[in-house]
Order: structure tokens, then C-alpha cells, then sequence
């Protein structure tokens, strides 16, 4: 018998690979969507500690405050949280400031030597 077309068998078979494949995408899509977000929040993060330190910088008062330790948050980034701290250093008049920035409970922390 010469018939054309599909039998049942090969079409479960293609629809069992078909549907391991979509099943294989969807996953590398969620997950690769989640990494995108988890980088563009280390990447505000960044940002915002680096713009927190300079704005210290430039009012001149970096030693000042790290001496204080503050806390404080942005109110255009709700979420992202800093806290500032200081310690002395071996060397004479010089300062170590630390300003952790948080979101989600992820720190990344920008340490910075400053003259007191």
C-alpha cells in the first residue's frame, strides 16, 4: 500500500519533540529575563552610590558624614537604600569611608580614602 501523508505515531513524536523544545526556550527566556533585571538593578545601584559619594564630595563633607554614619534612601528609586560609615586608617589623617547601596537585600559597597 503506497499512502501519503502522516501516521498517528509520527505526528506524537513530532509534537514530543516540538514540545521539549518550546519547554527549552521558555525556561532560557525566564531565566535570561531575570538576569537582565538582577544586572540593570546592580547597574542603579552603582550609579546611584557613585552620584551619593561625589555629592558628599562636593559639599566637602564626606569625612564628615562618615564619621556621623548615615542611612538614607532616593525618593525617585524607591527600594535602593544607603548607609555611609568611616573608619581612621593606619595612615595619619587619612579616612575610609564605605557607602553600601542596597536593593532587594543585595549590597554593593564603594570604599573610598578621603584626607580628614
Amino acid at each position: 500500500m503506497d499512502k501519503k501523508g502522516f501516521t498517528l505515531l509520527e505526528v506524537m513524536v513530532a509534537l514530543a519533540v516540538l514540545s521539549g523544545a518550546v519547554a527549552i526556550l521558555v525556561t532560557s527566556f525566564n531565566y535570561h529575563l531575570s538576569a537582565a533585571a538582577r544586572s540593570s538593578q546592580e547597574v542603579v545601584s552603582v550609579v546611584l552610590g557613585l552620584q551619593k559619594m561625589e555629592e558628599l564630595r562636593l559639599e566637602g563633607s564626606l569625612a564628615a558624614a562618615a564619621l556621623d554614619s548615615g542611612v538614607g534612601s532616593w525618593e525617585a528609586f524607591p527600594g535602593y537604600t544607603w548607609e555611609l560609615a568611616g573608619e581612621d586608617t593606619e595612615l595619619t589623617g587619612v579616612m575610609r569611608v564605605e557607602l553600601k547601596v542596597g536593593h532587594d537585600g543585595s549590597f554593593f559597597s564603594i570604599i573610598s580614602f578621603v584626607k580628614e
